[in-house]
């Protein structure tokens, strides 16, 4: 006969089997939770029609851990509390997850250290920057643009992780079975990053600060004859996002001295930014009339080797002209 005493033993015991049982079937994906708790809206492009839990949402509204935020005709950026974002296009929707950013149905672009999941497909990041599809029969779609994803299945957690590189995308069926990785065409690249998930948004998305992680796009592909035009394009549209996200960082981070008087004030530079950050050939264009104005924005510029950012991957020189306006409005 068990006594009231040996039972919490064996309850424990059971308890014990059950939860080793379940830690031997978890995918070994490496560090499993991610720092994901909540998402701030933090752009609302097109219309009104964005929801936290069927809730109309506003710009700084945030979603907290497990709920859903959806779109209609609108497109929205959020910023995680890990200062990853995402871009949500229109009649798509996402659950805020700790084990990944799960998205339900839409299109999604996911920059920084966030996992998305596409059904029962995680993707572990590698200074990434990539999209997440799903359509209404709930096939889906991983493109990579920079770094690296790393692909588990957490319904069989026995299949090795498939890589997917910068260039490179792959398809997921209902069932969690991915298709074969095939390259990003150069026109499909175009038409991505000239399309709705790029073009109109302010807010910039978080850049990769370590250069060694972003993978450079394998010589398997290297456009095919006649589409380097189209390249050309792309990579210039890439390389003024990038100048316009700069300029922003350093707007934000300007603490410039008050003026005389009132009104709206404007110093307009140009100056040389280098591969490693240095800033060089610093140029007045357009003084604003207030000399100690004009050598704060100067020495705000110098300052920019430790806000910077890696070039885009397009961008092959060493040097990058910038034209800088810096504008003040005092009242």
């Amino acid at each position: 006969m068990f006594s009231r005493f040996r039972f919490p033993s064996l309850l424990f015991l059971g308890v014990a089997t059950c939860l080793v049982i379940l830690f031997l079937a978890v995918p070994k994906i490496p560090g499993m939770a991610q720092n994901i708790t909540q998402a701030t809206i933090v752009e609302i492009l097109d219309s009104d029609r964005v929801f936290i839990q069927d809730r109309i949402a506003r710009v700084n509204t945030t979603a907290q851990l497990g709920q859903q935020v959806r779109t209609e005709q609108a497109r929205a950026g959020l910023r995680f509390n890990n200062q990853a974002m995402i871009r949500l296009g229109r009649n798509a929707s996402f659950i805020v997850g700790s084990r990944c950013v799960q998205l339900r149905r839409g299109q999604a672009v996911v920059s920084g250290g966030v996992r998305g999941c596409v059904g029962s497909i995680v993707a572990v990041t590698r200074g990434t920057l990539y999209t997440l599809e799903v359509d209404e029969q709930q096939q889906g779609q991983v493109r990579v643009l920079q770094g690296e994803v790393d692909l588990f299945n957490v319904e069989n957690p026995d299949l090795p992780p498939v890589r997917v590189r910068a260039w490179q995308k792959v398809g997921v069926t209902p069932s969690g079975t991915l298709t074969d990785i095939e390259m990003i065409t150069p026109r499909e690249l175009g038409q991505l990053l000239t399309g709705p998930m790029f073009e109109g948004f302010d807010v910039p998305l978080p850049m990769t600060d370590n250069r060694d992680t972003v993978a450079r796009p394998p010589a398997s592909t290297t456009p095919p004859s006649g589409s380097s035009d189209l390249i050309s394009r792309v990579c210039q549209n890439v390389v003024e996002t990038y100048k316009r996200n700069l300029q922003n960082i350093l707007a934000q981070s300007w603490n410039p001295p008050r003026p005389p008087s009132r009104g709206i004030w404007v110093t307009r530079l140009s100056y040389d930014l280098h591969r490693d950050g240095r800033v060089s050939n610093i140029q007045v264009l357009e003084s604003s009339g207030f000399a100690p104005l004009d050598q704060s924005a100067i020495a705000h510029v110098q300052t920019l080797q430790n806000q910077f950012r890696p070039f885009p991957e397009c961008y092959t020189r060493d040097t990058m002209a910038i034209t800088h306006r810096f504008q003040l409005r005092y009242h």
